[in-house]
């Protein structure tokens, strides 16, 4: 996988993925979804997945080729936009309280001030961020050994292996980090029991898992960092072919289901996305192209999304005469709704980032 100047199919995939989650989140508090639906959600999962494989490659392979690995100026980019989001979020839930008169919705944001603080719950797209945080530290921790080269091929590769059947057995086991209730290892846990540490021991407990999640990434990525020069020769002026075969993993990846243990599925399916962008980037080499500026404006798209999505269904709801139930039962209604999303979060996030100010605070960008 040679690495260009900017790979553009990188950007490409990151729209793909933009989209996927949108439609992930689209569905919120359904009880029933448009047949097929289930089809398209286990395609989609590949985003969250493909934005950790992407980070961490790029910063490892970065790091393996003899460059330097910033980390005071990576977590300004990810904990300025955290925090401000963060009050965002909880600043809207306030305002949704206000205008409909819902105590639910108050009781939402005050009921767990740990969880808004360090775990992202304001908006529960929003734990990607300290995520992402827990993976950077852990890339800074191995700096030296990662340029020094101490990590081989056979170390990394034991080490991959060692992390992703760690990784499964914490997920099969029922100790993954739930979105649900913000907590991971319950079933080895009683947190009630832990009294006024109960908080603190679940923050832990949720990096402990988080640090074993991003450390799957991170030692793949030390693999195939090592098998880059192995491999150009095969992938020089093949790059179609190899398209194509990363397609095809995705897609039978995507929609093997529980036929493929959560892990190697959720795994490989984001570095099978990562491959395809990697390959298409020789294709899409026009640096004025619009992909370049899908890319740039991302992260603040993924920030905003959310907010976005929440107010076009409120609105979609209120609107008189609509026979809503019937039209969420239309695969249709979903894909529609996720790209108007997807197209405004652009424009918003292009406009708020020509401001410099708001757009380091907003987005984190220089």
């Amino acid at each position: 996988m040679n690495k260009s100047l900017r790979l553009t199919g990188i950007d490409l995939c990151r729209g793909f993925a933009l989209y996927g989650v949108i439609l992930l989140h689209s569905d919120e508090g359904l009880s029933e979804t448009p047949t097929g639906w289930n089809d398209i959600i286990h395609v989609v999962e590949f985003a969250v997945p493909f934005f950790l494989a992407t980070s961490f490659y790029l910063s490892v392979n970065k790091l393996w080729s003899g460059g330097s690995y910033k980390l005071s100026s990576r977590l300004n980019r990810l904990v300025i936009p955290y925090v401000a989001w963060t009050l965002i979020y909880v600043t809207y839930k306030f305002l949704k309280f206000i205008i409909d008169r819902d105590p639910n919705h108050i009781e939402e944001v005050l009921k767990d001030p740990t969880g808004t603080i360090f775990l992202g719950t304001a908006g529960f797209h929003l734990y990607f961020l300290p995520l992402v945080v827990v993976g950077s530290i852990l890339i800074k921790l191995l700096d030296d050994r990662i340029k020094s080269h101490f990590f081989n091929l056979k170390k990394a590769s034991f080490l991959f292996l060692i992390s992703i059947a760690l990784y499964q057995l914490t997920i099969a086991s029922g100790n993954a980090y739930s979105l649900e209730s913000q907590a991971a290892f319950q079933s080895l846990l009683n947190y009630q029991n832990f009294g006024i540490l109960a908080q603190p021991i679940r923050v832990l407990f949720v990096f402990l898992f988080w640090s074993l999640r991003c450390l799957v990434y991170i030692t793949i990525a030390l693999v195939v960092s090592q098998l880059n020069p192995h491999l150009a020769p095969y992938f020089r002026n093949r790059e179609n072919w190899w398209a194509i075969a990363f397609i095809g993993a995705f897609f039978i990846l995507g929609l093997s289901g529980e036929s493929v243990p959560e892990s190697i599925r959720e795994v490989f399916l984001g570095y099978s996305a990562l491959g395809t962008g990697i390959c298409l980037s020789p294709f899409l080499k026009d640096d004025r192209h619009i992909l370049k500026h899908l890319g740039i404006c991302s992260f603040g798209i993924y920030l905003i999304h959310l907010l976005i999505l929440d107010v076009f269904q409120i609105t979609i709801y209120r609107l008189p005469g609509l026979n809503l139930a019937s039209l969420q039962q239309s695969i249709i209604y979903f894909l529609l709704l996720s790209l108007s999303v997807l197209l405004l979060g652009w424009a918003i996030a292009d406009r708020l980032m020509q401001n410099r100010w708001v757009s380091k605070i907003l987005f984190g960008t220089r």
